[in-house]
């Protein structure tokens, strides 16, 4: 199944992390943040990679402005959002 037909059947599931790397189209990786932020919101990780990607940066950038998140990257291909 799909990661968003996933985060629909895990309502329950409260994992410390979540790595998105899936499609690198923005809006299916705004999709595949939105659907999974509030099972670590406030308590776990969402990170993921293909950062170098600007399809994959485009969607994180504005999804952190949206939740007012903090975005890091500690490498160039690789990146997290922090609650600030």
């Amino acid at each position: 199944m799909s990661s968003l037909e996933a985060a629909k059947y895990l309502v329950d599931v409260k994992p410390d992390l979540v790595y998105i790397d899936a499609s690198h189209q923005k809006e299916d990786v705004l999709d595949d943040l939105r659907a999974w932020y509030p099972y670590v919101k406030g308590h776990g990780i969402l990170c993921g990679d293909d950062w170098t990607c600007k399809e994959v940066e485009d969607a994180v950038r504005i999804f952190a402005k949206e939740q007012n998140l903090t975005i890091i990257s500690p490498s160039h291909n690789f990146y997290q959002l922090i609650e600030p």
